[in-house]
């Protein structure tokens, strides 16, 4: 299936694809990081049962 027209060129478009989806996939990585860190914060503002307990964590 890939093998078709210039072998080279495939290649090179495959790479792009990869190095496309790697970027992808290492900027939604980095969002759902920076979205769970935000939503632990907000429930450890409601909850210092929660607050008491991850400085217990962190310490």
């Amino acid at each position: 299936m890939w093998r078709r027209g210039n072998s080279a060129e495939t290649e090179e478009g495959n790479a792009r694809v990869l190095t496309m989806l790697t970027i992808l996939l290492v900027v939604m990585w980095v969002y759902a990081m920076v979205c769970q860190e935000d939503l632990m914060h907000h429930n450890l503002k409601r909850n210092t049962k929660d607050r008491q307990w991850w400085s217990w964590m962190i310490k």
